[in-house]
């Protein structure tokens, strides 16, 4: 799992430096916006415009001159496959092409996150319910028309975070494995394929982006705040329960061990807690006692349950040993969870 997290971390940065490329344009490529700009001051309708670009691009990536219509991307400092890399950033631009004909600000972080969002095409939806993210409220942080409510709750500093956790549940999926690299894209599912295949996952981007970048219902009311500030509450006591639980994990075994340390600390400052709550959390470990874990909350986002559960063994296994009190206290979760045993042999492989 080191090794994959890793590579996620650096997936992650390459995601960043894509998007930041689609935004302000690189070599003879154009930005977003331009690209955009193209479509849309031609007097089309709105939808008009995004499907006459979205007609384009997918002809493109299915043609063998695609690669060298992207001139000096080859010259990116990146470690994707070139062919991928490739797609990954016409599909990330196209994106956010289509998020600026729609009245998105892609400067803003909220565009971002979401642009990484619809990357994961049909997985999106797992991995909102995961992170138990509020689309709306963040489509309404990105959007002139409702920005000034969402900011009250779902500040900037707010959204770069989500972003980075979106980001590193995107790398996740690109996968690591082997002597090099065999890279696993969820839109571009596996990997080196051609170019009829890329057109047809280019097109399903496409139309996951059209449904995203939708215009969020307007919603002015006084209790617009209160109701979107408590959604991200619940977001960061997800998170902070979750951190709860493998604390218990690490303790379980009666050592803390380096391994577990580090990729708990990757956990930790990847997630949605200000720097108090990390820091009391890095003291809850120091304590002998199990830290308390309220089950049914979680039990209220049920999307999260598994990847708890899997998070949970990757965290028991990365020491090279899963210890019987590490395997009992996951079935204790898993019970608690209301995780069958079915589900708990099959985790643990019994």
């Amino acid at each position: 799992m080191k090794d994959v997290s890793s590579q996620a971390n650096k997936v992650a940065e390459i995601l960043d430096k894509f998007y930041e490329k689609s935004v302000n344009g690189y070599s003879k490529m154009k930005s977003a916006k331009d690209l955009a700009s193209s479509y849309s001051d031609k007097k089309l309708t709105q939808n008009a415009a995004i499907d006459s670009l979205i007609k384009w691009q997918v002809s493109k990536t299915a043609t063998s001159g695609f690669v060298t219509s992207l001139g000096g991307f080859a010259t990116m400092p990146i470690t994707l496959p070139s062919n991928i890399a490739i797609l990954l950033f016409q599909q990330m631009r196209m994106t956010a092409a289509i998020a600026h004909i729609r009245g998105y600000d892609i400067n803003d972080p909220g565009t971002k996150s979401l642009v990484y969002l619809t990357l994961t095409g049909n997985k999106m939806s797992g991995i909102v319910n995961d992170l138990g993210l509020d689309i709306e409220i963040i489509k309404k942080s990105a959007i002139k028309a409702t920005k000034d409510v969402a900011k009250k709750v779902l500040t900037d500093e707010v959204i770069e975070k989500i972003t980075k956790l979106i980001a590193r549940k995107v790398s996740e999926r690109i996968a690591v494995k082997s002597s090099k690299y065999i890279v696993k894209l969820v839109p571009v599912a596996g990997g080196i394929v051609g170019g009829t295949f890329d057109s047809v996952q280019t097109l399903a981007v496409a139309k996951k982006a059209k449904e995203v970048f939708s215009q969020p219902e307007i919603d002015n009311s006084d209790n617009t705040a209160t109701r979107e500030s408590s959604k991200v509450d619940d977001a960061i006591d997800l998170e902070t329960n979750k951190l709860n639980i493998y604390i218990n994990l690490i303790k379980a075994d009666g050592r803390i061990d380096r391994k577990e340390m580090e990729l708990f600390d990757d956990a930790i400052q990847n997630s949605l807690l200000d720097d108090s709550s990390k820091d009391l959390l890095y003291k809850n470990i120091m304590n002998d006692s199990f830290i308390p874990v309220n089950y049914e909350f979680i039990k209220k986002h049920p999307a999260s349950i598994p990847g708890i559960l899997y998070d949970l063994l990757d965290l028991a296994k990365v020491d090279g040993t899963i210890h019987d009190k590490e395997i009992e206290y996951i079935r204790e979760v898993a019970h608690k969870l209301d995780v069958g045993d079915a589900f708990i042999n099959d985790l643990l492989d019994i």
